[in-house]
């Protein structure tokens, strides 16, 4: 049974990890998660029922842990790289127009 749905749970894990890495960044991106409610909810509502989805009828497997432990990971990674401070513009000027002196 577990072999005829492999491709749709590993379709569906690769889906876990992206909602988990984007709830990380939400996660980051709301600064008074508490005083505005719950703004991150849709998306750890799609990370659970994703989740949920790959151990349905198989249970935990191999399969499943490594994408929970992927999951941790992209979650982690998505708060790292959303409160990461942005590297500045490149100044152009000088390779653009040099000076002709």
């Amino acid at each position: 049974m577990a072999a005829r749905f492999l491709v749709l749970r590993i379709v569906l894990g690769l889906m876990c990890v992206v909602f988990a890495h984007l709830l990380g960044r939400s996660l980051a991106r709301s600064k008074a998660v508490a005083r505005r409610g719950l703004g991150p909810a849709s998306w750890a509502l799609r990370t659970l029922l994703a989740g949920a989805a790959i151990t349905w009828r198989t249970g935990v497997d191999r399969l499943a842990a490594a994408v929970y432990v992927l999951s941790g990971a992209a979650a982690v990674a998505g708060v790292y790289l959303e409160r990461r401070p942005p590297k500045p513009p490149e100044d152009l000027t000088k390779k653009m127009f040099p000076d002709s002196e």
